[in-house]
């Protein structure tokens, strides 16, 4: 591939030159193809990254020998630990001859001098003399967190011999083990499971802050390059001679002043075309075509004097273009791109990352501002002018490159995702803290006061302290953890403590077991109903079915794809009788974002196919249009028609619509209740969507019935459900559950701030100057007219309009309809507005008095924002700290740091699958689950449901296990309370050995070797298990003999308990209830048998009763 004839048009630039028509990614191919080291300046960090990782492409793509041998590096802004460590890693490894790729405000911000960094670096590596206070203070002094688990970059925790530490500038964190003063052992270890991975020699640690002091950029550099995006508007100071790249035609550019440091007048330069042509009416553009079928001839007729290259983000959308291509009888070969400027044919498709493509015309040359070219963005040689057709550039021998986005069109950016399995960490983590109500099995609700050491004839163990109604306390062993659970009720609910000894707390279970009962049976008759309704049996997927799902622009999360197979079984079983199908009724849960309308489709297209139609019911007129465009989009390429039904619509437009959908001309309608009214019936309805049907009102949700009969149902909701509701409800309805994100997004910056103007103006005006929209929540109706008047004050060149939910209907959807169209740049709103739309363009949030919500409403506006591959910002306003409460302060800080594995989090997550139940199984519900607590009532509804499903359950045993011995797990151990609780309720949480090896395995990996008290702690728990399984109750230590007493629902034979007289003699003696065994041969005065002795000769009995269980019966063949 020869890039000459772009690079001649480029080359020997005269320093404070403009260069324009550098149009999609030919300016990453502009930068690649410089000989001398440069600074190109974007104006934010999004577009900044997205140039350095096209110049990665450009550099991967050109022959090795044009490349001189260096590094492009990519500066980020200053934003948290993460970034000032990549900060310093640039300057870490910036040389003389090396480029930079950065954006004005990282330019601006100071960095570390080499002389600062080379005293500000710690390299570990195993053998190495260093004491651990000494490894301690260095990580403080580089900017490095204390806590107790490390999951965030800039993070480290010291335990015992142990150092974990994720440096801020790697992907996996290091745990270094330490023998004395040296460094023994460095190995990577997992965030999720906190489980070592693999062995690793040595590593850098960085600075995780910034320098106090520091140098810019500039001074650094030497002799070097300056260039500049043309969207970077004065006022701002530019080293002497920066040349401005730009990607419009010269009747386009936005004007710039004379150039140079300190805005003083740089030398003038040229003003050169690049002579990039634009490629709109040609039919490659996805908004140009009908069908993705057209696209073979557009590219035929291009490919006649021009070499194509499609670049392409995977194999699988390779393989789709080809296919797309073969249809139109061209052969397209996919090349590496390394090879690809080799390769001789006219059209080829390659795998990489690339942001646009572009068209390099051979017709157009190089000229000055002394001979500017008549028409922006078709720029020729003036002198040799070519033939033009009306409107469109004329195609002459050159290079076209394509990406995905001018094929299929705009599609969210996302980032590869870091913590994908955080749920697995976040089950581990119980954040119980002095103070926090719990709920007691047997004894209600009670507050933690903390942990407590007891000794007992010398013998020391952890207890909990739980403090109960009237002052009383009840201590618990730590083996017994799992008789606790941490009450959960929605923020703000302060329960009532119950009494120790009293009755109020078996009432008041009884009570709500009465009334989960009720409904539960009234959800078993409803969805035995639709039991005996017999549903349609759609067939299985084929080749067509198949061609729909690869036209999903992404790769499905596991989540997705578990729920695609469930639905798409629910359709396509036949069950008993033979023949007989029960209709589909399932849920669907995901937080919007998550791919519930992609699954949703790919229903619809099964129905389609089989000659039903689809209707998807939604409950505002704005989901309506929403859904409309996104169906309308996906089903592009396929012969379906999509209609809507809503008040967009004219009466007129209506009665037709409804006529087609009648005659089954329509075969999918997406409407509002609009799809309810009387004279409204299908030619042959197979399958009905709902999204979000707890919006809608009982007498419409009664007309939803009847829409239901003998149809698949599939209901859709973006609140949370828990995935425990989902194993309790598990048989009467199905349920899936998408629980992580398709990728990471952009993380959206949060920032706590007073409210003042200056902060106002120059976060509104930053997301309009990005073509961007702003939300300013203000959650009180009766004066968010001053909001908006300070609004138009602050920003008068804004359009600014308000919506909130007292407004007549029709006007607020009006106005949110503006607002998706962008044609409203601040919408000054209530927290109501924006649930469940997904608007790309507003990255910029601004909340108003933030301390007055809750955490769960703070984090569902949080999410408003941050959709796209932009940088996205949220504000919280608050007043002075003197005025707001210190509940508002921590709710504050935990919005703060809300990220997966943060506990603001956790807790805003726990909010929403409380209200996220109450609407699956009605609002009567939260006093239940106020009365008992979240988890509590969840097990009671499973308990329900399985006894009404004749699926016996058995009341678990709880063994008491008090022998003289210490097993506990010391403080200097694990220094973290919440950290120490964590482990004692999985350790209690173990039902056999192999569980209890793993749980060693990984607490030597996580804290060391294990220290006598801790060893012990499982011995107990080995009896523990034992006793469980043969339904012990008790086992106890009294006077040197150990007696073990039964349930009387205990499956051990009498003569079994009586063969044990075999094994131990006459030390024997039985009990009604069990047995007792004698110390052997001890004096009065020393009664204690050793602990070695003690549980050898305890876990040799109950092996030995194990070992004579009946055996379940044999199963005939």
């Amino acid at each position: 591939m020869d890039f000459s004839l772009f690079s001649d048009r480029v080359k020997n630039i005269s320093p404070s030159s403009r260069i324009y028509n550098l149009s999609g990614s030919s300016r990453a191919l502009f930068l690649a193809l410089q000989d001398k080291p440069f600074i190109m300046i974007e104006h934010t960090e999004e577009t900044a990254e997205e140039l350095y990782k096209d110049i990665l492409f450009f550099r991967s793509v050109l022959n090795a020998s044009r490349i001189t041998p260096r590094n492009i590096l990519f500066l980020p802004e200053p934003n948290g630990t993460e970034s000032c460590g990549h900060r310093a890693e640039v300057i870490y490894n910036f040389k003389e001859g090396d480029s930079i790729i950065t954006s004005k405000d990282a330019l601006n911000a100071k960095v570390w001098s080499h002389e600062e960094l080379k005293d500000n670096v710690l390299q570990l590596k195993a053998p190495f003399e260093m004491s651990r206070d000494v490894l301690e203070q260095k990580l403080l002094n580089l900017g490095y967190k204390r806590v107790s688990i490390v999951v965030e970059h800039a993070e480290f925790s010291r335990r015992g011999w142990l150092f974990d530490i994720f440096p801020s500038t790697h992907e996996s964190p290091f745990r270094v083990e330490f023998f004395g003063d040296t460094i023994d052992k460095i190995r990577t270890f997992d965030i999720n499971t906190q489980k070592s991975v693999k062995d690793a020699g040595e590593f850098v640690i960085l600075p995780a802050s910034e320098p106090l002091e520091g140098t810019d950029i500039f001074s650094m550099a030497g002799d070097i390059d300056y260039f500049f995006s043309d969207s970077i508007h004065p006022p701002y100071a530019f080293p002497e001679g920066a040349i401005m790249l730009s990607k419009f035609s010269f009747s386009k550019a936005p004007p710039h002043p004379p150039l140079g440091k300190g805005g003083t007048q740089g030398a003038e330069g040229e003003e050169i075309d690049a002579g990039l042509l634009s490629l709109e009416g040609h039919g490659i553009y996805h908004n140009e075509r009908k069908s993705i079928y057209e696209l073979p001839h557009a590219i035929k007729k291009i490919s006649r004097e021009n070499r194509i290259i499609i670049v392409v983000s995977s194999t699988g959308q390779a393989e789709r273009i080809k296919d797309i291509l073969m249809n139109g009888d061209i052969v397209a070969p996919v090349i590496e791109k390394e090879e690809i400027s080799e390769y001789k044919g006219s059209i080829s498709l390659t795998i990489g990352e690339l942001s646009l493509g572009f068209f390099l015309s051979a017709a157009v040359s190089s000229f000055s501002s002394a001979n500017p070219p008549e028409c922006g963005g078709d720029s020729f040689s003036s002198a040799n002018p070519p033939e033009r057709g009306p409107g469109r550039a004329d195609i002459r021998r050159g290079l076209l490159i394509l990406t995905e986005k001018e094929i299929f069109g705009e599609r969210p950016a996302f980032r590869s995702i870091k913590k994908s399995k955080v749920s697995e960490l976040l089950v581990s983590l119980d954040d119980l803290t002095a103070g926090d109500f719990i709920v007691h099995k047997d004894h209600g609700i009670g507050k933690f006061a903390g942990l407590v050491k007891q000794t007992v004839e010398g013998y020391e163990g952890d207890l909990m302290v739980l403090e109960y109604s009237g002052g009383d306390r009840l201590y618990l062993p730590l083996y017994a953890i799992e008789k606790i659970k941490k009450y959960h009720a929605e923020e703000g609910v302060l329960p009532k403590t119950d009494r120790l000894g009293g009755k109020t707390w078996q009432r008041t279970k009884e009570r709500v077991r009465k009334k989960i009962r009720e409904m539960a049976e009234k959800l078993l008759r409803l969805y035995a109903e639709r039991e005996v309704s017999k549903g349609f049996v759609f067939s299985g997927d084929t080749e067509l079915h198949k061609e729909f799902d690869d036209f999903f622009h992404y790769d499905e999360t596991p989540d997705q794809v578990r729920a695609i197979e469930e639905i798409k079984s629910d359709m396509e079983t036949v069950g008993d009788p033979p023949g007989w199908k029960r209709p589909m009724d399932r849920l669907l849960c995901g937080d919007v974002g998550y791919g519930k309308t992609e699954v949703a489709m790919r229903a619809a297209f099964k129905a389609v196919y089989d000659a039903k139609q689809v209707a998807v019911l939604v409950p505002t007129t704005l989901l309506c249009e929403q859904h409309y465009r996104t169906f309308k989009q996906r089903f592009s390429a396929f012969p379906v028609t999509i209609d809507y039904l809503s008040r967009f619509k004219s009466r007129h437009e209506q009665s037709g619509t409804i006529k087609e959908v009648v005659s089954g001309d329509v075969d999918i309608l997406i409407g509002t209740h609009t799809l309810l009214r009387k004279d409204m019936s299908f030619h042959n309805l197979g399958l009905l969507v709902i999204d979000e049907e707890h919006r809608f009102g009982v007498a419409q949700k009664e007309k939803i019935k009847g829409l239901k009969r003998g149809v698949d149902v599939l209901t859709l909701t973006a609140t949370p459900i828990p995935r425990t509701l989902n194993m309790a409800l598990s048989g009467i309805r199905g349920m899936s559950l998408i629980e992580t994100p398709p990728e990471e997004r952009l993380a959206v910056r949060s920032i706590v701030t007073g409210l003042n103007e200056q902060t106002v103006k120059d976060a509104i005006e930053r997301e309009m100057e990005r073509g961007g929209q702003t939300y300013f929540v203000h959650n009180r109706i009766k004066d968010i007219g001053k909001i908006f008047d300070y609004v138009k004050r602050v920003v008068p060149e804004a359009r600014v309009a308000v919506a909130h939910g007292q407004m007549h209907e029709r006007e607020l959807e009006t106005v949110m309809k503006r607002f998706i169209d962008a044609e409203i740049d601040v919408l000054v709103s209530t927290a109501i507005i924006g649930s469940g739309l997904d608007i790309p363009s507003a990255n910029t949030i601004i909340i108003n008095r933030a301390d007055r919500m809750g955490l769960a409403d703070l984090y569902q506006l949080k999410g408003r924002v941050g959709r796209s591959n932009v940088r996205a910002y949220a504000y919280f306003l608050v007043p002075g700290e003197d005025i707001i409460t210190d509940e508002a302060k921590k709710r504050l800080q935990a919005i703060q740091d809300m990220n997966y594995l943060g506990a603001g989090f956790r807790l805003a997550m726990k909010d929403l699958e409380i209200r996220g139940t109450g609407n699956m199984l009605g609002p009567e519900q939260s006093g239940h689950i106020h009365a008992v607590g979240f988890d509590m009532y969840v097990d009671m509804l499973e308990n329900s449901v399985a006894e009404l499903r004749g699926i016996k359950t058995e009341e678990e045993i709880d063994p008491r296990i008090s022998l003289r011995v210490s097993a506990f797990i010391p403080d200097e151990f694990i220094e973290d309370i919440t950290l120490r609780l964590s482990i004692y309720r999985k350790i209690a949480s173990a039902r056999n050995d192999e569980v209890l090896n793993a749980l060693i395995d990984e607490i030597k990996d996580r804290f060391g070797r294990l220290p006598a008290e801790v060893q012990n702690l499982f011995d107990v728990m080995r009896l523990k298990i034992m006793a469980r399984r043969l339904k012990i109750t008790d086992a106890e230590e009294v006077s040197g003999n150990i007696r073990i007493i039964f349930s009387k629902d205990t499956k051990v034979e009498a003569e079994n308990i009586l063969g044990l007289r075999d094994a131990v003699g006459d030390r024997i003696r039985f009990l009604p209830e069990g047995f007792e065994i004698k110390a052997r041969n001890l004096e009065e005065s020393s009664l204690r048998l050793a602990w070695s002795e003690t549980y050898k000769l305890i876990r040799g009995i109950l092996e030995r009763l194990l070992a004579e269980e009946p055996k379940p019966p044999l199963t005939p063949s």
